[in-house]
């Protein structure tokens, strides 16, 4: 019995800080060029790509770009907030003017979140992301 509570209590702390550990941990990674609106082909602005939790960089950017070219999948709903993108396991909700976000999976609790930031609307730090994101 004692050790089926202290299994019990190691796996409560292990939980504890895993879910700890994707809510922290926000890095700065590249950048995606994208136009706004959106477009296939539109190049014109620099987005600073942020991630947090468990994903990397190269598979965020990754996304964000599908997301950003149209050529992710495209759920419509009846208003634009029930709208969003999706890219095999990432849910994009449609963006706000100058920020797009991803989270994976489509609901919480989240594994991994992503976010581009346009740089010539807002500052993209790139020694720490936005405090928003942290």
């Amino acid at each position: 019995m004692r050790r089926a509570l202290t299994l019990l209590g190691s796996g409560l702390i292990v939980l504890v800080l895993a879910q700890t550990a994707s809510a922290s941990g926000a890095r700065v990674c590249g950048f995606v060029t994208a136009s706004v609106p959106y477009a296939r082909h539109g190049n014109a602005d620099r987005w600073r790509v942020y991630v947090s939790g468990v994903t990397t960089c190269h598979a965020a950017e990754a996304t964000l770009e599908k997301v950003m070219h149209l050529d992710a999948a495209q759920h419509l709903g009846r208003a634009e907030a029930d709208s969003y993108f999706s890219v095999g396991s990432w849910r994009c909700p449609f963006g706000d003017m100058g920020v797009q976000t991803c989270t994976q999976p489509a609901h919480a609790p989240y594994r991994a979140r992503a976010l581009a930031v346009e740089c010539s609307s807002s500052s993209c730090p790139s020694s720490r992301p936005p405090s928003y994101f942290r």
